[in-house]
């Protein structure tokens, strides 16, 4: 089977490693990247993405919701590897794709600021949708970035 992906990024100013690393790795930050077009649902044991062992295995499975109510997939989030405050390596699987391999990366930048960085791969379970379901993935993740530009953006002005 093919193997599609992209990758995404951006560089944030004004805030630390450890303020976006909290802010990407809580469910509260992860729906807010989403919305208002897809919520993922967690179990309450796992209270936030850094709090799921990295053991390679499933733990729960996360219902994707359409506008946050609609369940349209079910993905079993699994990490690989997680590095606090620098980076996690999820490696999942769900109806659409065989396999989703997705590396976030939070870096300072030589520049300043922190960049975000997000690679994903993935193995869609049926071969003619892999080009159009990379397209609307990768859509989703330059949206995901923009949300999260625009919330440090607006924290940064509320701190003023």
């Amino acid at each position: 089977m093919k193997e599609h992906g992209f990758e995404r990024s951006s560089r944030l100013r004004g805030v630390t490693q450890a303020e976006v690393w909290t802010q990407i790795t809580s469910w509260d930050g992860v729906n807010h990247e989403l919305a208002p077009l897809v919520k993922m649902t967690h179990p309450a044991r796992f209270p936030t993405v850094a709090d799921v062992p990295a053991d390679g295995r499933s733990h729960f499975t996360s219902w994707l919701l359409l506008f946050g109510v609609l369940p349209f997939d079910a993905h079993r989030l699994s990490l690989r590897e997680l590095v606090a405050p620098e980076r996690f390596d999820e490696l999942s699987s769900n109806l659409l794709m065989k396999r989703w391999s997705h590396v976030r990366t939070v870096e300072p930048h030589e520049d300043g600021g922190i960049e975000v960085r997000d690679r994903c791969r993935f193995e869609a379970r049926v071969p003619l949708l892999g080009v159009l379901l990379e397209k609307i993935y990768a859509a989703v993740f330059t949206r995901r970035h923009a949300r999260l530009r625009a919330h440090f953006a607006r924290a940064k002005q509320e701190r003023r």
